[in-house]
């Protein structure tokens, strides 16, 4: 194992047991040990409980120098092989012989005293001094802590945090006391703490070291193995890991210590903890940027790594403590601790307390996908009932009910609490527009709002009127004008009962392997310029869409839903392929979705009261034209290195915009042929559509069909997408 591998492991294998570290320079692995201790600390052996041998040796070694005289080097040696200074030594190049020798001699040695006088400022021997100071003290505390109760009481602390049976028959935790500095380590095979430490914590050391305890344990029986984590994952993990692992932890020994009447509310660490506590809502806005990265094609997951974990203070404390509140009142402690060492199923139950309480910040939706997508990598068995149950599903309104808040308060002329901005941001669907559209913002939003209805705007307002107006600043004159009515279209949404009518119809189109992971989708309603996206995790729409053009929402919503069906379907890594690959499968992709669509839309009626209705009938009898274009261009591409952009062209023309008649004919004929089954199975993979719909026309007869030059091209670029994708997983 080369160096710098094992320097980054030991960095992360620190992060993740959850006690005080050093910074990644004072890490020093066993070669930078000083020189003739390396046998030594190899010969450690890692103890069971309290162990305070290193404390022994040390009591022996005073008692030699406090008569002036030199222990003998066994007297050294015997200190440096105890478990916890060995351990400490193979980690961190700052503490060996050299280390213990000079400041023991310094601080006991009567002779030394002169050489005492000139180092007194430096930290390492103020702390021995203070030992020297408190020995008695800490003679006492030892004898406390050899009493069998004091494990006992851990014990008990601990033991409710994990899933019954988990800690039965356990050794106790191995933790061994020594001198160093006032602080505590982890992750090194046992606990370690300072002696003073220790002491200082007086009657919190015992939930203390229950919280390091919680830490060990849980270690024990992770997950999943961090020597199978890809190296480019492991931030991600680190940081939703460091959050779950914190948060549980901290509430054996945080929550009567750090809070109003507890023993220490006021320190620095308490101050700044319960802080950053209140800004969870911003870190988990960062979080969830992250998360939502992941869904992408071709995710940079170094990058999000390392933004996830600077976007975390105090290594997950507070914000892991402000979650498992939620997920305590929200869900019980049963089902928290049953998912004690899952952090993706952490984050799951999270997020549906923050959809049972919306005073809480909630992950959207692609952020919940993004994490049971790395979940699925890492767990044999991933929580994905849990997942789903942590998205939004069906019609999200939340942006509705504040919008119509915040338009009451502006019409009296004053300013909403930043709170209520926050509460209306925070949706979903805001969060989706605002990861894809730069041209969105929460500023450009906010003061349009404030533009159209806060009455000491006006001439603001009328200025801008008379230049023309922004598309988004007439869509929010509309929305004042129109607020009855878009309220009343939205109340008709609110039961669920028409989303849940177009899930069930696109559901007869699924494939299997959607149906056995299927991820519930959702329709989030915004403001911003009276449009929809169904490009996105969430289906985003402004509410205005009801008034204007009801029935191209009702054909958009099940768009959507093909959309992200087909989505998770597809079996091509789109930011892998090439332009000229790229072109030609978005072309038969948006023929197979919306061709399926139109299907729909036709079987229920919805495209004859659609406006578009009259264009879509007089554009089926070009269906033979259309797929004549489509296959000249196809059977000659493999030759024509600019047939894409032709290929474009003649995709674009078989749309009538929003429909895709020859989709339309594709699909209904295969229906027709080979059932709806065969049709399903063929979602997410636009080559299959094609391939089925030759297959169909050609049983069925008279029908326009692509040559076989054009369905060997179809075979090459299928084949082309699936090496593509195999190197990418590669």
């Amino acid at each position: 194992m080369d160096k710098k591998f094992q320097c980054i492991m030991l960095i992360v294998y620190s992060f993740l047991s959850g006690m005080k570290y050093v910074q990644a320079k004072d890490f020093g692995i066993i070669q930078n040990a000083v020189s003739g201790e390396k046998e030594i600390i190899e010969e450690a052996t890692v103890t069971r409980g309290f162990d305070f041998s290193a404390m022994d040796k040390i009591w022996e070694i005073i008692s030699i120098l406090e008569h002036d005289e030199e222990p003998p080097e066994e007297a050294w040696t015997g200190l440096i092989r105890t478990p916890g200074y060995a351990a400490l030594v193979l980690h961190e190049r700052g503490y060996g012989l050299n280390f213990l020798r000079q400041n023991l001699r310094l601080v006991f040695k009567p002779s030394m005293a002169d050489e005492l006088k000139k180092r007194s400022d430096s930290r390492a021997v103020r702390h021995f001094l203070e030992f020297k100071e408190k020995r008695e003290a800490v003679r006492n505390f030892q004898v406390r802590m050899r009493n069998p109760s004091v494990q006992e009481e851990a014990m008990a602390l601990l033991k409710s945090w994990f899933p019954q049976g988990v800690l039965d028959g356990r050794e106790p935790a191995p933790a061994a006391f020594i001198l160093f500095d006032k602080d505590a380590r982890g992750g090194y095979g046992l606990l370690i703490f300072d002696i003073l430490y220790a002491l200082e914590e007086g009657e919190e050391f015992i939930p203390l070291f229950a919280h390091e305890a919680f830490h060990y344990y849980r270690g024990k029986s992770a997950a999943y193995d961090e020597g199978d984590l890809f190296i480019t994952h492991e931030y991600i993990l680190m940081a939703i890991d460091m959050i779950q692992n914190e948060g549980i932890a901290d509430q054996i020994d945080k929550v009567t210590t750090l809070f109003e009447g507890g023993s220490r509310c006021n320190t620095d660490y308490a101050v700044r903890y319960r802080k950053n506590m209140a800004e969870t809502p911003r870190i988990l806005g960062r979080l969830d940027d992250c998360l939502c990265r992941l869904t992408e094609d071709n995710p940079d997951y170094g990058k999000i790594g390392s933004e996830m974990i600077s976007a975390v203070p105090m290594s997950g404390h507070p914000t892991g403590y402000f979650m498992t509140r939620a997920i305590l009142k929200s869900s019980g402690k049963e089902e928290l601790v049953g998912m004690y060492n899952n952090p993706f199923a952490f984050f799951y139950l999270y997020n549906i307390a923050a959809l049972r309480d919306t005073s809480l910040a909630r992950l959207s939706n692609g952020a919940i996908l993004g994490l049971h997508e790395m979940e699925k990598k890492y767990i044999s068995q991933p929580e994905t009932k849990l997942a789903a149950e942590a998205v939004v599903s069906g019609v999200d309104l939340s942006a509705v009910d504040c919008f119509r808040r915040i338009t009451a308060i502006l019409k009296q002329d004053k300013e909403p609490e930043s709170m209520l901005w926050d509460i209306f941001f925070r949706n979903p669907g805001y969060r989706a527009l605002f990861n894809h559209e730069s041209y969105y913002s929460r500023e450009k939003i906010t003061d349009l709002i404030t533009l159209v209805f806060k009455p000491s705007r006006e001439a603001e307002f009328k200025a801008a009127l008379s230049e023309g107006g922004s598309y988004m600043l007439n869509n929010f004159i509309s929305h004042k004008k129109e607020l009855p009515n878009v309220l009343r279209a939205v109340e008709r949404l609110r039961d669920g009962r028409l989303f849940k009518k177009a899930v069930d119809q696109v559901s007869t189109l699924l494939p299997q392997k959607c149906k056995e992971d299927f991820f519930p989708p959702s329709l989030s309603f915004i403001y911003f310029d009276g449009d929809v996206r169904y490009g996105y995790p969430v289906m985003v729409a402004d509410p205005m869409w009801l008034v204007e053009s009801p029935e191209s929402f009702l054909y958009f919503l099940k768009a959507y839903l093909i959309y992200v069906s087909a989505d998770r379907a597809r079996s091509f890594t789109e930011a892998d392929l090439t332009q000229r690959q790229y072109a030609f499968i978005i072309g038969l992709k948006r023929i197979q979705q919306l061709g399926l669509c139109d299907l729909l839309a036709i079987e229920d009626g919805t495209l004859k009261k659609m406006d578009v209705y009259t264009r879509y009938q007089s554009a089926l009898p070009e269906f033979p034209q259309r797929i004549g274009d489509l296959d000249a261009v196809l059977a000659r591409a493999e030759n024509h290195p600019h047939a894409w952009k032709e290929f474009t062209m003649a995709a674009n023309k078989c749309s009538v915009r929003p429909g895709y008649p020859v989709g339309y004919r594709m699909a209904s004929v295969i229906l027709d042929i080979l059932g709806r089954d065969a049709l399903a199975e063929s979602l997410g993979n636009p080559f299959a559509f094609v391939r089925l719909y030759q297959k169909a026309a050609l049983k069925k007869g008279n029908l326009p069909l692509f040559s076989a030059e054009s369905m060997n091209y179809i075979s090459l670029l299928e084949s082309e997408c699936y090496r593509q994708n195999r190197k990418s997983l590669d």
